[in-house]
């Protein structure tokens, strides 16, 4: 990609970034990712490993493998799926709105829209990891609950940072290119929708 393509590609991330079209769906995601941090701080969900017989080995909630299988799991139930539908749908969405005619007498590139609108829903997971990270935090250290004192381990931010970025950020980056490509190739919500419950299956 030359210098005016480069351009061209943020201009278009730009305004999908402000673009009010995905926020009803990003809101939803949010307040998900907070509700499940929350409810995880205090064992209402769990997903753990390890024995919790007398004598057996089982990790705190907030090491980082416990970190990570948590982060795991709700990389593949939700942050999938909402990743998946908001990449997928970019494309669809200008179609059926008429955009993509404006976009092609205008002069930009194929290339340029397709790596815009992709570098705009880059950004969008990329805060959600952080407000996963940032909740967890907040609810495992910093809101005192005393029945779950014996579960939580000491502050040490690289338990929650090192998972995301090693095991669920590539993954989700997958799931939502193949989304974004079956999205941009079929125009078709219904696949948009049914890829990642097929990844899931």
């Amino acid at each position: 990609m030359n210098l005016k393509s480069i351009r061209q590609a943020l201009t278009v991330a730009k305004y999908e970034i402000r673009s009010p079209q995905a926020r009803s769906l990003l809101i939803v995601w949010a307040l998900m990712t907070i509700l499940l941090a929350w409810a995880m701080s205090f064992g209402a969900v769990q997903i753990s490993s390890g024995s919790s017989g007398v004598g057996g080995i089982k990790s705190h909630l907030t090491s980082e493998f416990a970190q990570a299988l948590q982060s795991a799991v709700v990389a593949i139930m939700i942050d999938g799926f909402f990743f998946a539908v908001l990449t997928g749908m970019t494309v669809p969405r200008d179609f059926e709105a008429r955009v993509l005619d404006i976009e092609r007498a205008s002069g930009l590139s194929p290339r340029s829209y397709v790596s815009g609108k992709f570098l705009a829903t880059v950004f969008w997971l990329l805060v959600m990891l952080g407000l996963q990270i940032l909740s967890r935090i907040f609810f495992n250290h910093l809101v005192p609950n005393a029945s779950m004192q014996e579960s939580r381990g000491p502050l040490l931010p690289l338990n929650y940072i090192r998972p995301m970025i090693f095991m669920v950020f590539p993954g989700l980056l997958f799931n939502g290119a193949m989304a974004f490509f079956l999205g941009a190739r079929t125009k078709n919500s219904v696949i948009v929708f049914l890829s990642p419950v097929a990844l899931i299956m």
